[in-house]
C-alpha cells in the first residue's frame, strides 16, 4: 500500500476518534453555545454560526504532540510517523506548528484533499520541511 493511503487511513481514525469524543462532549456535558443567526430562504431557516470543531481538533493534536511526540493514535495504529528532512524527530515548536496547519487543511478539506492528491504534499510538510515515514519492527522503512 502507498504510503499516501497510509497517511489518509490514519487521518480517518483521527477524525473519527475526534468525532467521538465530539459526540460524546455534547451528550454528557451539553454543547456549547455559540450566537446563532439566522438566513430564511425559500420558507426555510438556515442556522449558522461558529463550530467549535475546529477548536477540539486543535487540542487533541496539541495534545499528541505534547504527550506523544506527535504521534496520533491513528499515526501509531497505522505506523507512520512526521520526521524532518534528515530524517529525525520534530522539536516541538514544528509539532505544534504541523498541528496547527492540519488543522487549517482539514477546515479547508476539499481544497488541501484535491492539492494532496495531485501533489502528494500537504500545506504543513511543505511549511515544515517534513515527511512522513512508515516503521516496521525494525525500524525504517519506507519515505515519502
Amino acid at each position: 500500500m502507498s504510503l499516501k493511503y497510509y497517511r489518509i487511513l490514519a487521518l480517518i481514525i483521527d477524525v473519527f476518534l475526534v468525532g467521538i469524543i465530539q459526540v460524546l462532549w455534547v451528550n454528557l456535558i451539553g454543547p456549547i453555545q455559540f450566537p446563532k443567526d439566522y438566513l430564511s430562504l425559500l420558507g426555510f431557516n438556515f442556522i449558522f454560526g461558529l463550530s467549535y470543531l475546529p477548536f477540539l481538533f486543535l487540542l487533541y493534536f496539541f495534545i499528541c504532540d505534547f504527550f506523544a511526540s506527535g504521534k496520533t493514535v491513528g499515526k501509531t495504529i497505522i505506523g507512520i510517523k512526521n520526521v524532518n528532512e534528515y530524517n529525525l524527530s520534530l522539536s516541538i515548536r514544528f509539532r505544534l506548528l504541523r498541528s496547527t496547519l492540519k488543522v487549517v487543511t482539514i477546515i479547508m478539506w476539499p481544497i488541501s484533499g484535491i492539492l494532496y492528491a495531485l501533489f502528494d504534499i500537504t500545506l504543513q510538510d511543505y511549511v515544515c520541511k517534513t515527511k512522513t515515514v512508515k516503521y516496521n519492527k525494525l525500524g525504517l522503512k519506507k519515505t515519502s
